[in-house]
């Protein structure tokens, strides 16, 4: 029953193993796959995200841990306040942009901001493509008092789905890998048992040839000197 358990058929084995090895290594090359495009989409608005959401994002709590602890009070000081400017402006201007919101709630948020104190002014990545011709008829377009030329959605709610998205599709990949992982596990048990069952068989198999090697050493013997055996047998009384 051992042995039928720990694969005697040698063939069956190791195609099986074969398999997994594949299987495990496409995971590994997805997994690393999908590591590089989230650290590309990082580069976009890591400047915006809380320090503190890998942790949140760990326990699956966006809706709640998100909002009171990390949400508008970590982001109206970046629209308001100063700090590394340009890194800001551009992950502002590049989440504006790519989500087609502006402001925390709304275009009002950037009124009388460190960049414009004394205006109600917003970026320009806060207006709407869809009213303008060309990309050159969007200069200026933020100092427009005109709030229909801009999203009119903020970014929070958006920004936040975008980051549950991402945990999500980790949260999926996450539990593929350790399904993966565990899967794995019975056919390595198999295969160090069929390890030790084979290097049992041939330690046996050694030995028995020794064995034989010496019965054979010693047959030799009494073929070589057959005449010793006559004159040991005519002493005989």
């Amino acid at each position: 029953m051992l042995n039928k358990f720990c694969y005697d058929d040698k063939r069956l084995f190791g195609s099986i193993f074969c398999v997994h090895c594949n299987f495990l290594q496409t995971i590994g090359l997805y997994s690393l796959g999908v590591g590089i495009w989230l650290y590309l989409e990082r580069t976009d608005f890591h400047e915006l995200t809380p320090t503190s959401f890998s942790v949140f994002s760990l326990f699956h709590c966006r809706p709640l841990l998100l909002y009171w602890c990390s949400g508008l009070d970590h982001l109206h000081p970046l629209v308001t306040g100063n700090g590394r400017v340009f890194d800001l402006t551009t992950s502002w201007d590049r989440l504006q942009k790519s989500l087609e919101c502006c402001g925390v709630n709304n275009g009002s948020d950037w009124f009388y901001s460190s960049r414009w104190p004394s205006h109600r002014f917003v970026p320009n990545s806060c207006c709407d493509p869809k009213h303008f011709e060309n990309v050159d008829s969007m200069n200026n377009c933020g100092k427009v008092d005109n709030s229909t030329l801009l999203f009119q959605q903020g970014c929070y709610e958006v920004f936040a789905d975008w980051l549950y998205h991402h945990v999500a599709i980790m949260n999926w990949i996450s539990f593929a890998l350790l399904i993966a992982e565990v899967s794995s596990i019975p056919l390595c048990c198999s295969f160090l048992c069929y390890l030790f069952l084979n290097l049992s068989f041939h330690r046996d198999e050694y030995h028995r040839c020794l064995v034989e090697m010496n019965d054979l050493d010693a047959a030799r013997d009494l073929r070589i000197r057959p005449m010793d055996r006559i004159g040991d047998a005519a002493q005989d009384p």
